[in-house]
């Protein structure tokens, strides 16, 4: 599906993780413009540990519609209590669409744990993953506000792997020369599509944004001010939008499979040979993979921080997660 996006609508090739961090930072440059000081996990979880003025508070002092809506593991619940009233699970997400109800602002993640998570991380299945988008970008298409939307589709950091484009540094009132302490550095390249009746067709955007440009762009179109340094000098990504041409307004065809049919990630056999590298002799083999940690985020789980917010945690299953669930495995 991402591939498909890209040939038809913008690509940003310059879209960048807001900061040379791990998953709860960025995440917190996506709500906040600022990770309030951190490079790393908070060491514990208690109610509220991000104190940091966000865009849905902007957004409701403003009284812009906004909503948040999850699968199992809500990262704005992190926030404290002050945005329980922005936070929906994922079905609401569909009746909300197909219904011509959906906020003027909304922000969507997968499920991170659980039988049929849809993170895109290992093991989870990419199958799953590529569903999901499909079925909420699918949503998102069909629904009656679809011809003046805009669906950016992002991820919250690179995960480590190698990129030749060397990140760029940026305004931020932490910035330092010292680069254990900065935080205008950027993380590594990160994929970003913008998918609108307004978006350039097969265009590629070559202008550096990061998590700030998505609020910048909020920002601009309701006449809210700057929550830091960071989204006040940022690039709006709207600036890649194509106001001077009719918008296409037909929702476009992307690939919908009948079913989905999974695997699990099978771990390789003992002994058996990699092409260009030594065998390297296990004690033991599982017939199945595991995933060495959990995904960063089932931490608020785990450490009872949801239980003690009053959320009721729902592992990821298809049932939760897509439109129509029937298709799913073949189920």
């Amino acid at each position: 599906l991402h591939s498909d996006l890209a040939r038809r609508f913008t690509v940003a090739d310059h879209s960048f993780s807001s900061l040379l961090a791990s998953t709860f930072p960025n995440r917190q440059y996506l709500h906040a413009a600022t990770s309030e000081g951190r490079k790393q996990h908070p060491p514990q979880l208690d109610a509220g540990v991000f104190k940091a003025e966000t865009i849905w508070d902007r957004l409701q002092a403003a009284g812009v519609p906004a909503r948040y809506y999850y699968v199992d593991l809500p990262f704005l619940g992190l926030y404290g209590q002050r945005l329980f009233d922005r936070i929906t699970n994922l079905d609401g997400y569909y009746s909300d669409a197909a219904a011509g109800r959906l906020p003027n602002v909304v922000m969507i993640d997968p499920g991170f744990a659980g039988p049929d998570r849809t993170d895109n991380h290992p093991h989870g299945d990419i199958h799953m993953a590529q569903r999901y988008i499909q079925s909420v970008f699918a949503a998102f298409a069909r629904s009656p506000q679809w011809e003046r939307g805009l669906f950016i589709l992002t991820y919250d950091e690179w995960g480590g792997f190698f990129d030749h484009v060397r990140p760029p540094r940026v305004p931020d009132i932490r910035a330092s020369s010292d680069l254990n302490s900065d935080y205008g550095q950027m993380g590594f390249r990160i994929p970003a599509v913008a998918v609108s009746p307004w978006a350039r067709r097969k265009h590629v955007d070559h202008t550096i944004y990061g998590f700030e440009s998505i609020l910048k762009l909020i920002e601009y179109r309701y006449g809210l001010s700057p929550l830091t340094t960071r989204d006040k000098f940022a690039r709006n990504i709207g600036r890649s939008f194509d106001f001077e041409s009719k918008p296409r307004l037909d929702p476009p065809h992307l690939p919908d499979p009948p079913a989905v049919m999974s695997h699990a990630c099978a771990a390789p056999p003992v002994g058996l040979p990699n092409p260009g590298l030594p065998v390297v002799p296990t004690a033991a083999a599982t017939s199945t993979a595991k995933r060495h940690k959990p995904h960063d985020l089932a931490f608020l789980n785990s450490s009872g921080y949801l239980e003690r917010l009053g959320f009721h945690y729902r592992p990821a299953t298809a049932e939760l997660t897509f439109r129509h669930p029937s298709h799913i495995k073949g189920k």
